[in-house]
């Protein structure tokens, strides 16, 4: 839980890892464990609550948002896009990792992701833009997941 901002925060990055309260002791657990002492920070959020109701550490704007392994229920998605929107400025740069949990590039149909992914995609107010493999290092490339790079 919290692999990518842990990872941006051993490189300099001030991160805020989000998660529910049921999945926090864990995100404290590996922030503890990964990063003593580091800039990276572990904040209780549920998504599409209101801005006035965000910890401390979510009230500002963001430089970045990164959204990985966010989108599988259909009922979180009206949420996700106003949580979004919240903490976004207009310069701020948004990336999610989508992962279909099949190889997408098969053009097929496998579980219960896919259409609720695509309802996302259809139902988002931000401009998403893919992210190309070919900008990607070629080692590291998982088939079940798409990149995106998003505006509000």
């Amino acid at each position: 839980c919290g692999l990518t901002g842990i990872v941006l925060s051993t490189l300099g990055a001030e991160v805020v890892l989000t998660d529910r309260s049921e999945m926090m002791p864990l995100v404290a657990e590996n922030i503890k464990r990964n990063l003593p002492g580091a800039n990276c920070y572990g904040a209780v959020h549920e998504w599409g609550s209101e801005r006035n109701t965000f910890p401390e550490l979510l009230r500002r704007p963001f430089d970045v948002i990164i959204a990985s392994g966010c989108v599988y229920h259909e009922e979180a998605i009206e949420p996700l896009n106003r949580t979004i929107s919240e903490m976004a400025k207009e310069e701020t740069k948004i990336y999610f990792a989508i992962d279909f949990r099949f190889d997408i590039r098969d053009n097929r149909e496998s579980d219960f992701v896919a259409p609720v992914v695509r309802k996302f995609l259809e139902q988002t107010k931000m401009r998403m833009s893919p992210i190309e493999d070919t900008k990607l290092d070629q080692n590291f490339i998982k088939r079940s997941v798409l990149l995106y790079e998003c505006t509000v």
